[in-house]
This record gives structure tokens, C-alpha cells and sequence, in this order.
């Protein structure tokens, strides 16, 4: 009797695991689901509205699938935000500057990870006020900067000189964003900076030491045994730097206005003459087809490499 009493506990109780984990299933796939319609419903709204005729979009029987296909709307976009020249500039702007400031974020990451001396925590202070303060608090003095540039104050030699401080005028030209990136502070620098601050951070001490018994000095070892076990950080920040570049449309307009980015294009299209004769919701599906334009490049982009960045951003240590 008792062994009975205890053999139906024993069932009830791996019942009720069994219920548990089923629930707990349906529930997750639910989360998913929902979750899912949350992020993905603006992509879908936005592909149904740049492939239908404007007639149809404010008809209350035509909801997600259009009944008439159409490019005309994604013809307009291209003609209306100049695709081919604002395409180019965004991917010039993106590719030079991501691939300049890899380099600098590299060797202060490495340099702080690694290296003793003063005002270190200083300078790691500095490094998370950068990551946090907006870049519109600074946008200002960053203006100045670079339109009367003076690097390391040698231009107040002049003023010496000939009474007057030399300086050169950045603005409107590619060098603006290009010495932002060069010296690890361009768009989310400080990120960057961070990001392989803390892989190299975990990185075993043992690896050094063994290349500084073998005779390889402090660069050596750092371009023979650091560089190549950092394949994770460099990844996490060429992607980052990409979308992060790729999307600005506020610091490379306003440092460099001859070159029309798209994301800046796509953001100013209230004061680009679209039509005499467009009226509100014509406007509209043009905004939407010029975002999938926007948005495009950087989905292939990520289709390509989600299994690379995911692994990635767990390998270099960030939570």
C-alpha cells in the first residue's frame, strides 16, 4: 500500500513536470511571436505601403497584401533622394572611416588592458563619460575645432610669428571625419575603445610572457600573438562601425555637407521638393521606400554575418 501511495506521487509529480515544461513552451513561443510582430510589423508596414499605388492606401480593405504590385513608388524614391550620389557618399564615408578607426581603438584598447601608468583610471573615466554623454552635448566645440583646426596648438606659433594663431578650416571637406577616426574618436569611439579594452582584458597574460622569452618586443607580440587572437572584437566593431556610420544624419552632415548621405537625405525630405502636385500620403510612401533603400545594405549585411557577430559579441566579455 504504501509503495503504491509512493509510485503515484512519484507519477503525479513527473505529471506536473510534464505539464510545467509544456506550458512553458507555449508561453515562450508566444513571447516569441509577439515579440516578433512588435520589432517586424514596421518592416512589414513599410514594404506594403512602397509597392502599392497611392489609391490604394488609404483603402480600409486593403491591409498587408496589395492588390495591385507596383514600382512606381520605389522609382520616385530613387529619382526624389538622388539613390546612385547619396549611396555612393554613405558608403564612402562608412567603409574609410570604419576601417581607419579600427586601428587607433585597437592599440588604446590594447594599451589600457595592458599596460600600468598614470592617470590610467583617469583616462578609463574619461573613456566611459565619452560613451555616455550624447554627441549632441559636444557638437558645438567640435564645430569650432574643426573649423579653426589647430593641431596640438602649434598654430598659436603664428601669432608669434606674425601676430596672428595659423589655422585650418576642416569643414565641407573629407579630412573632418577622417582625424575624428584616426585618433579613436570618431562615431562611438569610446565603444570601441571599450570593446577591446575588455577582450584583451581576458586574454591570458601567459601568451605575452612566452612571446617576450622568445625576443619579440611589446609591438612584435602584439601583431604576432594579440592581433590574431582578436578576430572576435574586430568583428563586433567593423559591424558597429558600419550600421553606426552607415545611419548617421547628424555629425558627418554637419562636419562635411558636401557629401549628402542618404540616412541625412532620408531625414530631410520635408525640405526636398518632391512634386507640385504630391500630395500627404504620396510623400509618405516616398519616406518609406527611401528607408528601405536606408535599411537594405545593412540586412544583407547581417543575413551574411549573424552567426559571426553573435559568437563574437559573447567571445569578447560583453554583457
Amino acid at each position: 500500500m504504501v509503495d503504491g501511495n509512493i509510485a503515484a506521487k512519484e507519477h503525479l509529480m513527473k505529471s506536473a513536470k510534464k505539464t510545467g515544461r509544456i506550458f512553458f513552451k507555449i508561453f515562450r513561443t508566444y513571447l516569441i511571436i509577439a515579440l516578433s510582430f512588435v520589432v517586424l510589423y514596421p518592416v512589414f508596414y513599410m514594404i506594403s505601403m512602397s509597392f502599392r499605388p497611392v489609391d490604394e492606401y488609404t483603402n480600409p480593405s486593403i491591409i498587408w497584401i496589395p492588390a495591385t504590385w507596383t514600382l512606381e513608388v520605389m522609382k520616385n524614391a530613387w529619382e526624389t533622394i538622388k539613390l546612385p550620389s547619396t549611396i555612393w557618399n554613405s558608403a564612402l564615408i562608412t567603409l574609410v572611416n570604419t576601417v581607419v578607426s579600427i586601428v587607433p581603438c585597437c592599440l588604446a584598447g590594447y594599451g589600457l588592458a595592458r599596460f600600468e601608468f598614470k592617470f590610467k583610471k583617469l583616462l578609463m573615466i574619461m573613456l566611459v563619460i565619452s560613451i555616455l554623454v550624447p554627441t549632441q552635448t559636444i557638437i558645438v566645440p567640435l564645430y569650432a575645432k574643426m573649423r579653426y583646426f589647430d593641431f596640438f596648438f602649434i598654430g598659436q606659433i603664428g601669432r608669434l610669428l606674425i601676430g596672428d594663431a595659423l589655422s585650418a578650416k576642416l569643414l565641407d571637406t573629407d579630412w573632418a571625419m577622417l582625424i575624428m577616426s584616426l585618433f579613436g574618436s570618431g562615431i562611438r569611439g569610446g565603444m570601441f575603445i571599450f570593446i577591446f579594452r575588455q577582450f584583451f582584458s581576458g586574454l591570458p597574460r601567459d601568451l605575452e610572457d612566452a612571446a617576450y622569452v622568445d625576443g619579440g618586443g611589446s609591438l612584435q607580440t602584439f601583431l604576432r600573438v594579440i592581433i590574431p587572437c582578436a578576430s572576435a572584437p574586430f568583428l563586433v566593431v567593423l559591424i558597429l562601425s558600419l550600421i553606426w556610420h552607415w545611419n548617421d544624419n547628424f555629425v558627418a552632415p554637419l562636419l562635411n555637407s558636401s557629401r549628402q548621405t542618404l540616412a541625412f537625405t532620408i531625414d530631410n525630405l520635408a525640405n526636398i521638393s518632391i512634386g507640385a502636385n504630391a500630395n500627404v500620403y504620396e510623400r509618405l510612401q516616398i519616406r518609406l521606400a527611401s528607408c528601405i533603400y536606408l535599411i537594405a545594405p545593412i540586412l544583407i549585411l547581417y543575413l551574411f554575418l549573424q552567426r559571426y557577430f553573435v559568437e563574437s559579441i559573447d567571445r569578447t566579455g560583453l554583457k
